[in-house]
Order: structure tokens, then sequence, then C-alpha cells
């Protein structure tokens, strides 16, 4: 390209609606980020296990944390809080 307008029209054009459509409608994805609220700990292997038995929709597991990201989240390493731990553990720990 030259740049010219000529050719930045043809550029915009050619790839205004690119993309695949998406095999989950808009209601599917407000039901699996309901369904998502509701579960702990999700990872990749439960979200796609949740939208095949859900919808009967078959994503690679490679695509299951783009549908994430659309929704908002994002993947996060847990971590466990021991509910017998005392409120005051980090003053307590800072000290020793």
């Amino acid at each position: 390209m030259n740049g010219t307008k000529a050719d930045m029209k043809i550029y915009t054009l050619k790839y205004k609606n690119g993309g695949r459509k998406a095999k989950l409608t808009e209601e599917q994805f407000k039901k699996l980020e309901e369904i998502m609220i509701n579960e702990s700990f999700l990872n990749t292997r439960k979200i796609h296990e949740i939208i095949k038995k859900e919808f009967n929709i078959d994503y690679s597991t490679s695509r299951i944390p783009v549908i994430v990201k659309k929704l908002g989240y994002s993947y996060k390493k847990g971590y466990i809080l021991y509910f017998k731990m005392p409120n005051d553990a980090e003053i307590i720990l800072k000290k020793n």
C-alpha cells in the first residue's frame, strides 16, 4: 500500500466483519457467567465440561481462556485460607 485514501478504504472494508461467529449466544454467555459465579476453584477443564454439559457445545481447551477473558475474568492462582488462623497472624509473624 502506498497510503492513498482509496487503498485505505479497501483495507477497512476487507476486514470490517472478520472472524467467525461465536458458538455460544449472548444468553448462553450470561448463563455461563451465572454458573461460574456459583462455582468455586474453576479451571479450564472444568469450564470446558460445564459448557459441554450445559450447552452441548464442544470448544477446544485452548479457546476456554478466551471465553473467560471475554466474560471479564482472568486466571489467578488459588491460595488456602486457614480458618483457624488468628486475625493478627501477620503481626505475630512479623515479630518473629
